[in-house]
């Protein structure tokens, strides 16, 4: 009989219901789970001992997997100074996405002239293809990542376990070790532009989401460029990722994962280090060195010339303005915009009018309240380059074109040499961060203006379509008790019904309905207005257009119509049918029909009852509005 000890406080399952639960298919049994049950009297032997080890070490997995995965301190990858084929792994610790651990107790130097003996352990833990070019005289992209692994050593007597057994020698102990690996990174860019495949990888992990190259049994730590042997660049952070939770900001509404966006934010800052160390400190446009940007992050002062307010870091079309914040406001504004998606630098000029950038100069507080009173305004527009050189002439040139007074020449001037000044200073940094795109309301500026028209064509058109699906009666019924505000709303409604006519009869039923509501039976102009917002959902009428394509009845059969239009769900059948797919919908137009058709009198109920339990199974009961009324 399968029982458990009372000590692991978990239910005990007998004999029975063990064969019950593997009868039904509910009893879910994990084998790495399994341990040895000690008794009195049990032989002990190394198969059990092991099995032992194992439950633990598989428990051990399990619970770090919960935790997540990435570096936990240290491991951080440094190219050594003095040679340009050495990499220094520091002291650390880490863990693998399949809960392993990895441990470096000191530091590591990694040569890649004796790479012939990384590429052969690649081979024996099948991280790279066979055959496979030497890597001491290859050029591409690889990512570095540990690997734990275990081997035995110690050797001691084994005693024979048997009269006629002899004595033998066997490895008593198994030692967990952490080996570094080289894994080649599949990019489909030419050996020769190693420095331009940065920013395409970027882009490729941190907007698309991909971790190729990435097994589960390693931890990445950095992605680095080889050619012909020798380092070209070293990126730690396009692959290294601290130990965190991947949580979603909003789960389902495609928010990347926290860690992502931070991996992103220090990637291109490290980048963008890399970048002004290699002397390149004059302005340059960004998109030559990155294909996105995160959403928050520093760049070049120089990519801002106070000569003319242009910048040329962003591309031309998009909204970029100067602004002077206090430092100690900074991290509260970048931590603001972390939840907005990253910039796209392809974008053509027309599509980048709809990204809103604003430049922030961070300057200590104190020195906040000296500028607010030289400068106008703490905001400036910044344009493109690309326009300035299109229409050749500063904002001074325009203005004394223009023929203004030299006094406001003077003021304007003043204040940007005031931002001139502000530029100088040696406390502060430029930052970038992405704003979210706000509609402003136009009633501030204007009104509304209704446009007259002859709308008995349009009334004469309505009657004709509910004629020809002779329900004249109940429509002028309806009619008769709506006020003069609610027949404009009905009438407006009605008149946009013209794929359907089940969706329009449903409609006419609903407002019918809605207008015996009270002691005096009354369609009122707010009641007209909960039929209305249900009929006037984005493309309505698409998925009664697939029921249909399944059988005729639903469009000529008046029987049918009727049935479905007294339900109240027709609104609702149309988002079911819109979703399912082909074959389910098949099935479920045939179950509609069987029970419309059974004729008892209590058809409608169960015709109700099985569209609402379709739309919870499509998970499409959020997306519906007044449902249940």
């Amino acid at each position: 009989m399968p029982i458990l000890t009372s000590e692991q406080n978990v239910d005990t399952l007998s004999a029975e219901q063990l064969e019950q639960g593997k009868q039904l298919g509910s009893l879910v049994i994990d084998d790495k789970r399994r341990r040895p049950l000690w008794f009195d009297g049990r032989f002990l032997d190394a198969a059990a001992l092991n099995q032992q080890q194992s439950y633990y070490i598989a428990k051990q997995q399990d619970i770090a997997q919960l935790v997540g995965s990435g570096v936990v301190s240290g491991l951080m990858v440094e190219q050594d100074s003095r040679t340009a084929r050495t990499l220094v792994i520091t002291e650390g610790r880490g863990l693998t996405p399949s809960g392993k651990l990895v441990v470096l107790e000191e530091d590591l130097s990694i040569d890649l002239a004796e790479l012939a003996q990384i590429q052969a352990l690649n081979l024996q833990f099948e991280l790279s293809q066979i055959p496979a070019q030497s890597l001491s005289n290859t050029s591409g992209i690889f990512i570095l990542a540990l690997r734990p692994v275990e081997f035995s050593s110690d050797p001691i007597t084994s005693y024979p376990t048997d009269i006629n057994g002899e004595r033998s020698v066997a490895d008593g102990s198994v030692f967990e070790a952490t080996a570094v690996t080289l894994i080649p990174y599949t990019d489909q860019g030419a050996r020769t532009e190693l420095q331009q495949r940065r920013k395409h990888i970027a882009a490729e992990i941190f907007v698309n989401g991909s971790e190729k190259g990435q097994p589960a049994d390693v931890l990445p730590l950095a992605m680095l460029a080889i050619q012909k042997g020798v380092i070209e660049w070293l990126d730690p952070y396009l692959v290294r990722r601290s130990l965190s939770n991947k949580k979603h900001a909003l789960a389902g509404l495609g928010a990347s994962p926290r860690e992502l966006r931070e991996a992103f934010y220090t990637q291109y800052k490290y980048q963008l280090d890399d970048i002004i160390q290699q002397g390149r400190n004059q302005a340059f446009a960004a998109s030559e060195a990155f294909n996105y940007l995160p959403p928050a992050g520093p760049m070049p002062l120089a990519c801002v010339n106070l000569d003319d307010f242009s910048q040329v870091y962003f591309p031309a079309g998009m909204d970029v303005e100067l602004s002077i914040i206090p430092e100690d406001e900074l991290f509260m504004m970048l931590e603001e915009s972390f939840s907005l998606p990253p910039i796209d630098l392809s974008l053509s000029e027309e599509k980048a009018e709809a990204t809103s950038i604003m430049v922030l100069l961070a300057v200590p507080r104190h020195k906040v309240r000296a500028l607010s009173l030289k400068l106008p305004s703490l905001v400036e527009a910044l344009s493109s380059v690309a326009a300035d050189a299109a229409s050749g002439f500063s904002s001074l040139d325009i203005l004394s074109a223009v023929g203004a007074q030299d006094d406001e020449l003077a003021a304007l001037e003043s204040g940007q040499s005031a931002w001139r000044e502000a530029f100088q200073d040696a406390d502060v940094s430029l930052w970038y961060t992405r704003r979210r795109t706000v509609n402003f309301k136009t009633e501030i500026i204007g009104e509304p203006v209704s446009l007259l028209r002859d709308e008995s064509e349009d009334e004469q058109a309505l009657e004709e379509r509910v004629n020809e699906i002779n329900f004249s009666q109940v429509f002028n019924q309806m009619l008769g008790r709506t006020t003069i505000a609610a027949r404009a709303e009905v009438t407006s409604l009605l008149g946009k019904l013209r794929p359907s006519p089940l969706i329009l009869r449903s409609a006419i039923r609903e407002l019918d309905r809605s207008s015996v509501v009270g002691e005096i039976p009354r369609l009122n102009r707010l009641r007209a207005i909960g039929v209305t917002e249900r009929f006037s959902v984005n493309k309505l009428g698409e998925g009664i257009s697939r029921l249909q394509n399944t059988a005729s009845d639903f469009d000529e059969d008046d029987q049918v119509s009727e049935t479905l239009a007294e339900t109240g769900r027709v609104p609702e059948l149309d988002i079911v049918a819109s979703r399912l797919k082909d074959s389910e919908l098949r099935v479920f137009s045939s179950d509609l029909l069987n029970t419309i058709r059974e004729g008892d009198g209590d058809q409608t109920t169960r015709v109700k009852q099985l569209i609402d339990d379709k739309l919870l199974e499509t998970n499409a009961l959020r997306k519906v509005p007044f449902l249940g009324r």
